[in-house]
């Protein structure tokens, strides 16, 4: 198996480091999760942010900001070959992604009500 360098976005830490990222175990691995799904598209290159599925669900308390989104948990960003869906290296640069992410004060918490809000769902048309 091929390694493919990532960038991990910590949480908890408040940090953002290159990583070399493995299979679908390796990323369960680094974001802390059993389930992740994607948060976000980062880029026209095929660049990828994976997040904890569950994130809002299982009383994580930590989070971070992506252009303006709130996401809990941690992120990893990998690269995806749009032809094969395999991954490969991250071509967003460090300075560039430390640029879109933010983290909120050490203080911050997201109420057990905002979370509630957050997991609700509304199905507008089959």
């Amino acid at each position: 198996m091929k390694e493919h360098t990532g960038f991990l976005i910590d949480a908890k830490t408040q940090s953002i480091t290159p990583v070399l990222v493995g299979d679908f175990r390796h990323i369960q691995k680094l974001i802390g999760c059993d389930l992740f799904c994607i948060g976000a598209y980062v880029n026209d290159d095929g660049d990828t942010l994976f997040v904890d599925d569950e994130g809002l669900l299982n009383g994580t308390e930590h989070c971070f900001l992506f252009d303006g989104r709130l996401l809990m948990g941690n992120g990893l960003v990998v690269g995806c070959n749009e032809n094969t869906g395999n991954s490969r290296d991250a071509r967003i640069e460090l300075t560039e992604l430390v640029k879109r992410v933010k983290f909120p004060p050490s203080c911050f918490r997201l109420s057990d009500e905002a979370r509630d809000k957050m997991c609700q769902i509304t199905v507008t048309s089959w």
